[in-house]
């Protein structure tokens, strides 16, 4: 899925990532799911990939890229967006 909640307003964004979540855990399947929305991608993924001009920088949930970054741009990028985001997303899934 390539940015398929760009053009949606917050509401359904948010009714769109349950949904897309809950198909994902019944079909048990691996999705690959694109965004340049970091609170978006956490909010939807299991485990993220941050890449850099097409090469992955780093791959794993979302706890190891934030506090345990592979290298200065992920934790650049990571650390960028407000911690808020990445705490609400991360006590979803404990």
């Amino acid at each position: 899925m390539d940015e398929p909640l760009s053009n949606l307003d917050p509401q359904s964004r948010v009714q769109v990532i349950s949904e897309i979540r809950g198909i994902h855990r019944e079909l048990k399947t691996i999705t690959v799911y694109v965004t340049h929305n970091l609170a978006e991608a956490m909010a939807i993924s299991d485990r993220i990939a941050v890449m850099r001009e097409g090469t992955i920088q780093q791959v794993g949930t979302l706890g190891e890229v934030y506090i345990h970054p592979a290298n200065e741009f992920v934790s650049d990028f990571i650390k960028y967006y407000d911690i808020s985001y990445f705490l609400h997303a991360l006590e979803k899934r404990l």
